[in-house]
């Protein structure tokens, strides 16, 4: 994908997951404790700084998945929106898209040419 500095590009997110409330078991001074693991979260990182972080770009994702609507597959349709800062370094950039819950996180590789 190549985006102009300044300007905003927006890239459609499929997510999907099950809607089984999945127990999680841990241990606590010699008790058994269950809960559930909560639904998944989005999330996003970047080459533009050695720390992931967006830098003075933005991106946001239009909604989280505990806002929307999901069929019972658990699958949605997610925007995320992003905008390259005018001060920016043109060249080609990594953006990482994904969702992660309380034990795993799983992500995409977007190859974005800023210009």
């Amino acid at each position: 994908m190549t985006v102009k500095r300044g300007e905003t590009r927006e890239i459609i997110v499929d997510v999907s997951y099950s809607t089984k409330r999945m127990p999680s078991i841990h241990s606590n001074n010699n008790q058994s404790l269950v809960s559930y693991i909560s639904p998944p979260h989005l999330i996003v990182s970047g080459t533009f700084t050695p720390t992931g972080y967006l830098d003075n770009s933005s991106g946001f994702f239009d909604r989280q998945i505990s806002k929307i609507p999901i069929n019972k597959e658990g699958e949605a349709e997610i925007r995320f929106s992003f905008t390259p800062h005018m001060t920016l370094k043109p060249g080609e950039y990594t953006i990482m898209l994904g969702a992660a819950n309380d034990y795993v996180a799983v992500s995409k590789a977007l190859k974005i040419k800023v210009t």
